[in-house]
């Protein structure tokens, strides 16, 4: 995995409004690569939202918006690891701009 720690602080806060990138989840579940990233996310303290989630049941699981403080660190993920950049992400529970 590329090293972007230089570009992500430890901890977003999640009262503010922030930048998110979307990446959906394949038909299949989350395969290899999609674990790889979140995986990743996790370790270097990434906060994300699911999309689509009912009750903690994977098969619902239909995309997860990962969270970034700054436009230009969201675009750097995008071009790292795909995804689509979605603009702001207001603060709350869920993301309903899927």
């Amino acid at each position: 995995m590329p090293e972007l720690t230089h570009l992500i602080p430890r901890r977003p806060d999640r009262r503010t409004y922030n930048h998110g990138v979307k990446r959906v989840i394949p038909e299949l579940g989350f395969g290899v690569e999609m674990d790889r990233i979140l995986k990743f996310a996790q370790k270097q303290g990434i906060e994300y939202k699911t999309i689509g989630m009912a009750r903690r049941s994977p098969e619902y699981l239909k995309a997860l918006v990962f969270l970034f403080p700054e436009e230009e660190i969201a675009r750097a993920w995008v071009a790292e690891f795909g995804g689509e950049y979605v603009g702001i992400v207001p603060p709350g529970r869920s993301y309903k701009g899927a």
